[in-house]
């Protein structure tokens, strides 16, 4: 079922890529004026499977100032009164100084 979501939501985001690509203004095969969007959000749906990714890893995950432990799960415990699969979030990652993700936070956009 994961990986169902995941997979429309990927389709989406190319649909989305391949549309605003053709709105582009194309001067002999090049494009003239790109223009690099803010960082895209992550749908309420990315950040469910995220915790089943990081279930029982060493990664702090935190929607809305709501923090998750990594023994969180996901498949017995409710995370809709958390975690609005419909909303968009701001992700933001905190690494340690290997490179490793040791947190992930989640801030609900509003638009």
């Amino acid at each position: 079922m994961g990986a169902v979501t995941l997979s429309i939501e990927n389709t989406r985001t190319v649909h989305k890529a391949y549309e605003a690509a053709n709105k582009l203004p194309i001067e002999n095969g090049l494009s003239r004026d790109i223009k690099i969007s803010k960082k895209p959000l992550t749908s309420g749906h990315e950040i469910v499977q995220k915790l089943y990714f990081y279930y029982k890893k060493d990664v702090e995950i935190t929607v809305d100032g709501y923090t998750f432990q990594n023994t969180y799960d996901v498949t017995k415990e409710s995370f809709t009164s958390r975690i609005n699969i419909n909303a968009n979030y701001k992700e933001s990652l905190i690494r340690d100084s290997s490179g490793n993700v040791i947190k992930v936070s989640y801030q609900k956009e509003v638009l």
